[in-house]
């Protein structure tokens, strides 16, 4: 429900029926006060009651509003801050006059302060205009799956509170909802603008729809792109030999940028579980990623710094050697190598031919694992830039 920062809003739209006001070509002065005096002391105008003369009928009140700027989004809160100016018109019946009767006068200026807070336009016919500027808090409901290519759909909804729909009915203007002084927002672009009216209660409701695209590419240059390449590095931990005294360090200097780079992003969105940002689930399985790379270069630095005892099993040899590029013993056959193999001493069966350790395996584990992170973050990482940006959902 739209909001305002001057809380009067609501009830001006229900009571503006009931004032005298403003805007005026006045012929003379004298006839200036004699019409004043015939409105407002003789006819005993009173701002409190609605302006009919029969109780039964509905005086009609239509609304413009024009948009002047997008304040600002809060992603948050939820909260839409625009600036803009109303045009509200109805009929006070109470207001009129013959022209002929004041020397021709057709519309009269009052100063606000004399009758009522906001400036409006009235006619001999008794139409009045009312142009409140103002600053306008909307609650927005924010759609954050496709963050930071995301669109928001928000309403700006004005109604009469407390009366009734055969009292007091809304209707949309002529002009509806226009941007004849929009200043552009560096942050959000304007999509489209439609305006509608409904009942809710019994009371009549007219709304201002707002579709705002946001401008993505701060968040590209400087959150996605980081992310991006911090993702590959998580791949080159498998590059860095075992034996440089580094891997752990590096993948855990990775994985706190992760964990940054996700407190960043989590503090721009709103603070609710309805829905998860395709970003925020990508930096997430990112950082899941650079904690399982954490964990498996901490058991393969245990592994290549044990002393080796016994036989290298017979399936992990052929595993080295096929990643090695050496004799690719997965190809040929081994009868017969098994056979010496099981019965002496494995390092020295067929000389340096076999000579492997568990060294080896971490490397040929390391040039395996490479690529497979490699692979499947270049894989994650354009699924997640197509769902986001093509506003297509997984889940």
């Amino acid at each position: 429900m739209k909001q305002m920062k001057c809380p009067q809003l609501f009830l001006f739209v229900v009571s503006f029926c009931f004032l005298g006001v403003r805007f005026t070509w006045a012929q003379s002065s004298a006839d200036v006060v004699a019409l004043k005096t015939q409105l407002f002391t003789t006819n005993s105008y009173n701002t409190k009651v609605r302006p009919v003369t029969d109780s039964d009928t509905t005086t009609t009140v239509t609304l413009d509003y024009a948009l002047v700027g997008i304040n600002s989004f809060n992603d948050a809160d939820q909260k839409l801050t625009t600036t803009g100016f109303l045009t509200i018109k109805w009929t006070d019946e109470m207001l009129t006059w013959t022209p002929a009767d004041y020397n021709n006068i057709q519309s009269l200026l009052i100063p606000q302060n004399d009758v009522w807070q906001p400036d409006v336009h009235i006619t001999h016919e008794g139409a009045v205009t009312w142009s409140p500027y103002e600053v306008f808090d909307t609650s927005c409901t924010v759609q954050i799956v496709h963050f930071p290519f995301d669109r928001q759909i928000c309403d700006i909804r004005f109604i009469t509170w407390m009366t009734h729909q055969t009292e007091v009915n809304l209707n949309l203007g002529t002009q509806g909802f226009y941007t004849s002084n929009f200043e552009k927002n560096g942050k959000w672009d304007v999509e489209s603008m439609t305006s509608y009216t409904e009942t809710s209660g019994g009371k009549s409701v007219v709304g201002f729809r707002l579709t705002l695209n946001r401008r993505s590419s701060f968040y590209v240059l400087f959150l996605i792109l980081p992310a991006i390449l911090l993702s590959i590095l998580n791949a080159f931990v498998f590059v860095l030999p075992a034996g440089s005294g580094e891997k752990v360090g590096y993948s855990l200097a990775v994985f706190l940028s992760y964990a940054l780079f996700y407190t960043i992003l989590s503090e721009s969105l709103p603070k609710n579980s309805d829905e998860v940002s395709t970003v925020a689930a990508y930096l997430f399985f990112m950082m899941f990623l650079s904690t399982f790379a954490t964990i498996i270069t901490i058991v393969e630095l245990r592994v290549y710094n044990k002393t080796t005892r016994g036989r290298l099993p017979m399936g992990v040899l052929k595993f080295v050697r096929c990643i090695l590029h050496q004799k690719c013993m997965c190809c040929e056959k081994t009868e017969d190598f098994q056979e010496d193999y099981l019965e002496g001493d494995w390092t020295r069966v067929i000389g340096p031919w076999l000579a492997c350790d568990w060294k080896d395996f971490i490397d040929a584990l390391d040039f395996v694992l490479f690529w497979v992170f490699l692979i499947g973050t270049i894989f994650v990482t354009a699924l997640t830039l197509i769902c986001a940006s093509s506003h297509v959902t997984l889940i």
